[in-house]
């Protein structure tokens, strides 16, 4: 009986991760329809690597998904590292942006309260800075929810292929790899999709997730081993 009870479980809470998936998907077209042709014309244009890791396993077992889902997951970090484009008539190339976010549950599944520490790479100018945050609150604006605080920082995104390394001195560490082979990881076993749509999404572990910076309504938190994070490649 105990085990038929947790399967049930975790089944009725992996459908509705399914559920708050298709409404994100469907608010988030509606959001890219009444931008405007000029928004969508400029999002389209910007692309990039991005690396996200949270508070819990995107990639368990049901039992392990089933106790993590109402006990964890409120904070996550979010990476991207613009190859090229731009928005609001300002080229973003080369530029980086990090968000720490956190609510009051599991991030993927009440998408109510959510809150945003960003950081911008601080070679942006102002201009440049701006645009990124309008970019990144526009098109991502139901996961982040409401920004608190932009920062400028070095934000130092490393890496390729299977490895990467997200770094502010002092703020936000996240080492995530990939697994060794696309067979490695069972798809019945992934129980949360990207916060951010990306093309050739790769589950990976996440050898360190740390936030430990002082910023009010932010606690610090961090997380070991766990395959807790996303890789792949976003374009708007």
């Amino acid at each position: 009986m105990r085990k038929w009870m947790i399967g049930a479980t975790a089944l009725a809470l992996a459908a509705s991760s399914s559920a708050f998936a298709r409404d994100h998907d469907s608010a988030k077209t509606a959001s890219v329809k009444a931008t405007g042709s000029r928004s969508v014309a400029a999002a389209t244009a910007v692309s990039g690597d991005y690396v996200e890791s949270r508070s819990l396993s995107v990639y368990a077992g049901a039992c392990h998904y089933g106790g993590e889902a109402v006990t964890a997951g409120q904070e996550a970090i979010l990476a991207w590292r613009i190859k090229g484009g731009a928005w609001d008539g300002q080229k973003l190339d080369g530029l980086t942006a990090v968000a720490v976010v956190n609510g009051p549950e599991n991030l993927a599944l009440n998408p109510n309260g959510h809150r945003t520490l960003l950081y911008v790479d601080r070679s942006a100018t102002s201009a440049q800075r701006d645009a990124l945050v309008n970019l990144l609150s526009s098109r991502y604006g139901k996961t982040l929810g409401e920004v608190r605080e932009v920062r400028s920082a070095p934000v130092q995104f490393d890496g390729s292929g299977k490895s990467y390394r997200v770094r502010i001195p002092g703020a936000v560490y996240v080492a995530a790899d990939e697994f060794p082979c696309a067979k490695c990881v069972m798809p019945h076993q992934v129980w949360y999709s990207p916060f951010v749509p990306l093309k050739g999404a790769q589950v990976a572990r996440a050898l360190r997730t740390e936030f430990k910076a002082s910023a009010p309504q932010f606690s610090t938190w961090s997380k070991d081993e766990a395959n807790s994070a996303y890789i792949g490649e976003f374009s708007l």
